[in-house]
C-alpha cells in the first residue's frame, strides 16, 4: 500500500470555522452525518474522517464549546515513552509504512492523527520519493573517477563543454506519488528513492547547450541509431559549434550504443574533436537535464491532442530558455563535482 502524504504539524486540528459549521449542521438536524462531511469537504477542501462530525457535536453538546480541553495546558500525551520509542524504531525499519499501517502493526490505543504526530516529533515526515538511477557498483567506482579528474576544473573549463542529451516528452504523464517515511537528510538513501517508470504516446528529442545558449533540437524518430547521431556532426553541430573541430570546444554524451557505434567514433578521430570520458547513469552531472525538468515545468497541464502538437511546443520553450539560466547551470558544475566526490561516486542532490 502506498504511504498517503502526511501533513505537517498542528495540521491534523479542525480550524474554528469547520467546528462551528458543524455544529450549525447538525443543530439544524436536516443532514446525516456523511452528508455534512462531504458539505464540510467541498465548502472548506477539507477532508474528515467518518467520525468527526459526531465527535465535534458530542464535544458540543456536552461543554458548549468547541474548543479542546487541553488548549490552555497543551494536549497531554496519549502514548507513554515505550510506545514512542518503539514507534519510532518500527517507522525506521519499516520505511514504506503510513501511520495508519504502524498505529495497527503496533495495536496502538490512539488515532492515526496521535501517530503520525509522533512522527512528525522526532522529523520524521513522508516526502515523495525521488527516481534516481539504479547505481551498480562498477558504476560508482567510474562515477568516482570522474569527478576526481575534474576535481580542479573551475568554470574556464567546464565553459569550453558542450552537453547533450536525449529526452522524451510525454502527452500523458503519471499522477502516482509515493511517499517514503525518512529524516530529511536521508532523502538519497537506498530505501528512499523510486525507479522511473516509462509511458507510451512521446516525443523523443535530442538537443545541445553551451554558454552561448541553447543549441541544436532534433526530434528522434524511434532508436537513434548510428548513421542518424553521425547525421547530427555533420548537418548541425558544425554549424553551431565550430569550435568542436578546431580543439577550443569539448563534446559531452552519455554512453548509449549509437553514441559509441564505429561510425560516431570514426569521426571524432577523423576530425580530432574532444570528447569527455562520461560515467555512466550520472544524469545529476549533465546540466542539460535542468533544461529538460524546466521545459516540462513550464508545459505542465497543458494537454496535447497529437505528436506534432506537443513538438511544437517542446520547441517554443526550448528557445525559451535564457542564457542566463544555461550560464548558472554552468556555475553548479564544481559543487556538482564535489558533491559527487564526497558522496564517493553514489547519488547526489542533483
Amino acid at each position: 500500500m502506498d504511504m498517503e502524504e502526511e501533513k505537517d504539524k498542528g495540521s491534523h486540528l479542525l480550524p474554528d470555522e469547520v467546528k462551528y459549521a458543524i455544529v450549525f449542521y447538525k443543530d439544524q438536524g436536516l443532514m446525516s452525518d456523511k452528508e455534512i462531511k462531504r458539505r464540510i469537504e467541498n465548502d472548506f477542501g477539507r477532508s474528515l474522517g467518518n467520525s468527526t462530525v459526531n465527535a465535534v457535536w458530542t464535544k458540543y453538546q456536552n461543554s458548549n464549546s468547541i474548543d479542546n480541553r487541553w488548549s490552555s495546558e497543551g494536549r497531554p500525551r496519549s502514548l507513554g515513552q515505550e510506545d514512542r520509542d518503539l514507534l519510532i524504531q518500527t517507522a525506521r525499519e519499516n520505511r514504506l509504512s503510513s501511520a495508519m499501517d504502524l498505529k495497527n502493526f503496533l495495536n496502538l490505543p490512539v488515532s492515526r492523527e496521535t501517530v503520525n504526530k509522533e512522527l512528525l516529533d522526532k522529523g520524521y515526515k513522508a516526502y515523495k520519493s525521488p527516481a534516481k538511477p539504479l547505481l551498480r557498483p562498477e558504476h560508482i567506482l567510474e562515477r568516482y573517477a570522474f569527478a576526481d579528474s575534474h576535481k580542479n576544473w573551475r568554470n574556464r573549463e567546464w565553459h569550453r563543454v558542450i552537453f547533450t542529451d536525449e529526452c522524451p516528452f510525454r502527452m500523458v504523464n503519471p499522477s502516482g506519488r509515493i511517499f517514503v517515511r525518512r529524516l530529511e537528510e536521508e532523502e538519497l538513501e537506498p530505501f528512499a528513492t523510486q525507479a522511473s517508470v516509462s509511458s507510451s504516446s512521446m516525443v523523443m528529442v535530442w538537443g545541445a547547450i553551451s554558454d552561448a545558449g541553447p543549441g541544436p533540437l532534433v526530434r528522434v524518430q524511434g532508436t537513434i541509431g548510428g548513421n542518424e547521431y553521425l547525421d547530427i556532426f555533420r548537418f548541425r553541430l558544425r554549424r553551431y559549434y565550430p569550435g568542436l573541430y578546431d580543439g577550443s570546444l569539448i563534446f559531452q554524451d552519455d554512453n548509449a550504443s549509437s553514441h559509441t557505434a564505429d561510425v560516431a567514433e570514426e569521426w571524432f578521430q577523423r576530425y580530432g574533436i574532444q570528447r569527455m570520458n562520461w560515467p555512466a547513469r550520472s544524469p545529476d552531472m549533465n546540466i542539460i537535464e535542468d533544461c529538460w525538468n524546466k521545459m516540462k515545468y513550464e508545459m505542465r497541464g497543458k494537454i496535447f491532442t497529437c505528436q506534432d502538437e506537443l513538438w511544437k511546443e517542446i520547441k517554443v520553450q526550448w528557445n525559451n530558455l535564457s542564457i542566463e539560466f544555461i550560464n548558472g547551470l554552468y556555475a553548479t558544475l564544481p559543487e556538482r563535482i564535489q558533491a559527487l566526490r564526497a558522496a564517493g561516486g553514489g547519488q547526489t542532490k542533483f
